[in-house]
């Protein structure tokens, strides 16, 4: 399982998240949940959520 460290963001970044997800979830009709990691500095070009997505 890999390990991700959760990204450092602003409190309105955070908020904008918030509206985001309550707003997908209302369009969807399931909970969306975002979440947000920091770029990975061993990899190049930062994670790969394409593993975490399948899991």
């Amino acid at each position: 399982m890999m390990s991700y460290i959760p990204a450092n963001l602003s409190v309105e970044t955070i908020q904008q998240l918030n509206r985001m997800e309550h707003e997908l979830s209302q369009e969807n009709g399931d909970t969306i949940v975002l979440v947000a990691y920091q770029k990975d500095k061993k990899t190049p070009g930062g994670t790969d959520s394409s593993q975490s997505a399948k899991e």
